[in-house]
């Protein structure tokens, strides 16, 4: 038997449509004659029995080598209706969300392990390149900075334009981090990677917009956070294990603006650090075994949260709040932190943000399976929940999950009583009440059918006496 090449380039998947025509898959989109596809990848195809076609996301990494290497991860579906001259969003995306920022136009940027989006008249679109976003940076000026792994480095938004050229980084660079200080100056967390064979390179610094830059910190791993938020001094959190190139420090500071920097770990036990900031005089290091403080620079102290990763750290009305690895956290005292909200029980938050909608506060969480906000009308997290005792009514993850007809939502009572249940769209929009009825105590298992929603993810806000709690459902056609 042989076989007739029809197409010569390296192919992700492949459909034919039930209008015969063939929908070809490839690293940086898709190949066929209907509207364009704003990803990079497509990895699979699938045609419901009215003719809308979806087609399933991913990303890829060095496709110019011979043979190309791809690495497929799913970052959510896009839909195409019959008629249709372009394609839309279907259900959340689902990358981690590693950077969050807001631009001077009030556009809401979204950097993740495979994708820069931003989030614009209710909808999310593809904003600039489909590859790794690790920080993304607003200057005074208005400009805004991505970064990412070799050989994409931190380049500006629009432009394209590299900060850092070969000449600085000897090899084609990645960035990690990034800041602008209070004096304008601007630093840059630049390391090796696939093109420098790993090698570690450190801080830049630049005063001239970016023109030169100086290597103000060198050879200590990959910079995984820079804080300028201090008028007194700037922090640096890097990866602490010592290693060739790193001497295992986890912290530095610098009290000139970045010229020059000293160790600051004093009193740091675990020198895994992901996140740092300073908040009303107090220093915080977000670590791989919770969180530190240190009081205008002296020694760190623990401060609640051990065994989490802590990634990010962010300012709100209600206070301090912490992004860890089992949810959102605020600060109520020292050494004491209560999970903010309900909704990420079950999210790694991997960054914050808080901004403005409507004149009211409007937080944002970069999670490992999308964005959450909290504004009025949603229902994801922003809400203290109450003190629920340990014996009291649980309620069990609905099951299945993802579901496309029927799904089970399971729960104990601890004693008679009438249960809510309400299932709200990622817009704050209530959907359906699949439940609505009083029960006897004890253990219970009540079928909804879910074929009627479209695909997404949903949000079951369930009431109980004084028990609140949340699950999140995915419908998958």
């Amino acid at each position: 038997m042989g076989w007739d090449r029809i197409y010569e380039q390296a192919s992700t998947g492949v459909f034919k449509a039930s209008s015969g025509e063939l929908l070809i898959g490839k690293p940086g989109g898709i190949e066929w004659s209907g509207p364009d596809l704003p990803v990079a990848s497509v990895g699979s195809f699938v045609e419901s029995p009215d003719g809308t076609l979806f087609a399933n996301s991913g990303s890829f990494s060095y496709p110019t080598l011979d043979p190309p290497f791809f690495s497929y991860q799913g970052s959510g579906s896009y839909r195409l209706s019959v008629g249709a001259v372009q394609w839309e969003q279907a259900g959340n995306q689902l990358a981690p969300v590693t950077a969050l920022v807001t631009a001077v136009d009030g556009v809401l940027y979204v950097g993740t392990n495979r994708f820069l989006a931003k989030a614009q008249d209710g909808a999310w679109t593809a904003a600039g390149e489909n590859v790794e976003v690790t920080d993304l940076l607003v200057l005074a000026d208005g400009r805004m900075l991505v970064a990412g792994p070799p050989p994409h480095g931190a380049r500006e938004a629009g432009t394209g334009e590299m900060l850092l050229s070969d000449t600085n980084c000897a090899y084609a660079c990645g960035v990690s981090s990034m800041a602008e200080t209070s004096g304008n100056a601007l630093l840059v967390a630049a390391y090796g990677g696939f093109y420098a064979g790993g090698e570690n390179l450190g801080v830049y610094r630049s005063t001239d917009d970016g023109e030169t830059w100086s290597l103000a910190l060198p050879d200590i791993g990959n910079v995984r956070a820079l804080d300028a938020s201090s008028d007194m001094y700037l922090l640096a959190g890097t990866r602490g294990p010592a290693k060739q190139g790193n001497p295992g420090v986890g912290l530095y500071r610098s009290l000139d603006g970045g010229e020059t920097w000293a160790p600051f770990v004093d009193g740091l036990t675990n020198t895994e650090v992901h996140a740092v900031y300073s908040s009303s005089g107090i220093e915080y290091a977000g670590t791989e075994d919770g969180i530190y403080v240190s009081s205008g620079g002296g020694t760190w102290s623990a401060d609640g949260l051990p065994g989490d990763t802590v990634y990010a750290f962010v300012d709100a009305a209600d206070g301090l709040l912490a992004g860890t690895s089992s949810g959102l956290f605020r600060r109520t005292a020292p050494n004491e932190w209560r999970r903010f909200g309900t909704g990420l029980e079950d999210r790694s938050v991997l960054s914050l943000l808080v901004t403005e909608f409507d004149d009211e506060e409007l937080i944002v969480a970069g999670t490992d399976a999308g964005v959450y906000l909290s504004r009025p009308g949603l229902i994801t997290v922003g809400q203290e929940p109450p003190a629920v005792p340990v014996s009291a009514s649980r309620f069990h993850a609905p099951f299945p999950n993802p579901a496309n007809d029927l799904v089970t939502l399971r729960f104990d009572l601890e004693e008679n009583g009438h249960v809510r249940i309400r299932a709200f769209d990622t817009l704050g929009r209530q959907v359906a009440q699949p439940v609505d009825q009083s029960f006897q105590a004890g253990p219970h298992e009540v079928p909804w059918r879910v074929s009627g929603l479209a695909s997404g993810t949903y949000l079951l806000r369930i009431e109980a006496g004084d028990v609140l709690s949340t699950q999140r459902v995915v419908v998958l056609r």
